[in-house]
């Protein structure tokens, strides 16, 4: 049974800040926040996926140690932790806004964050290949090699070859779309983590929700997407199947997109998009 849920940003530095809820008090340690307000959108497309994580009332000196470039982490999950996988990222840093509100009481630090690896938007890709050399091959290079990226999903069965060599000299999300293009597939980064599979493929997950885990639908309605929200499934990733059985939908379906968010820090959900 769920008994609440765990909220934690950990800085550049290795600094905590904490919400657990249902709590006596907020949490434990010496940056305990009533509320950790987050959001990640994510989707299946080359696309990096963003988000924002807000930080009520920390010092300037707290504020200088979230700088653009950066790596952080956000650990979001149920309690207890034992019982439950958790939302884990380790994205980096794009900026920081500060806000003041309540006549000066308060102050809300966003910070605001991508999940791709740094190389995928700043590697130009200067090599060849030689003749005959695999298209996927290609793919796999750039993005183990040159990229830096850690292939968590790799789903490409495609025999197709350069016949005549091939050679970039380009930034490395061209070369990412162009090698894909040619060998049909869909590439997506998630926590920097590169997904890889045939444009009509998904992963499966063995991932199930029911009626008592929705909070909304709109399934068929005329002019909505497939569409859930749901209590937070921390597992659930672009491109991969659960299994709806709830009253009004059942069966397998494919995640094209979505968000785990905490609007307000005090509850947790999943809004997924979906396709058959």
């Amino acid at each position: 049974m769920r008994k609440g849920f765990d909220i934690k940003v950990i800085s550049p530095q290795g600094e905590e800040y904490r919400r657990k809820s249902l709590d006596k008090a907020p949490g434990e340690g010496r940056n305990v926040k009533q509320t950790i307000p987050f959001k990640f959108d994510f989707d299946e497309t080359m696309r990096p996926n963003f988000g924002r994580v807000t930080l009520h009332n920390i010092s300037d000196k707290q504020r200088r140690e979230f700088k653009e470039g950066d790596s952080f982490e956000l650990r979001v999950g149920w309690l207890p932790e034992s019982e439950n996988n958790k939302f884990i990222l380790e994205p980096d840093i794009i900026d920081t806004n500060t806000y003041v509100r309540e006549e000066g009481v308060t102050t809300d630090t966003d910070i605001i964050f991508r999940d791709t690896p740094e190389k995928y938007h700043t590697e130009i890709i200067s090599k060849k290949w030689g003749k005959g050399t695999p298209v996927k091959n290609v793919l796999k290079n750039i993005l183990k090699e040159q990229v830096g990226a850690t292939i968590s999903e790799w789903r490409v069965s495609s025999s197709k070859k350069y016949k005549r060599g091939k050679s970039f000299y380009m930034p490395a999300y061209q070369a990412i779309r162009q090698v894909s293009s040619n060998i049909k597939c869909k590439i997506f980064f998630y926590d920097k983590d590169a997904y890889v599979i045939e444009a009509s493929e998904s992963v499966p997950t063995g991932i199930e929700l029911r009626d008592k885990n929705i909070i909304k639908g709109t399934f068929n309605k005329a002019g909505k997407n497939n569409e859930v929200i749901a209590q937070m499934e921390p597992r659930v990733k672009p491109g991969h199947d659960i299994k709806l059985s709830t009253e009004d939908k059942k069966g397998k379906f494919s995640i094209y997109s979505g968000k785990h968010t905490s609007k307000d820090g005090t509850k947790l959900y999943s809004l997924l998009r979906f396709n058959k």
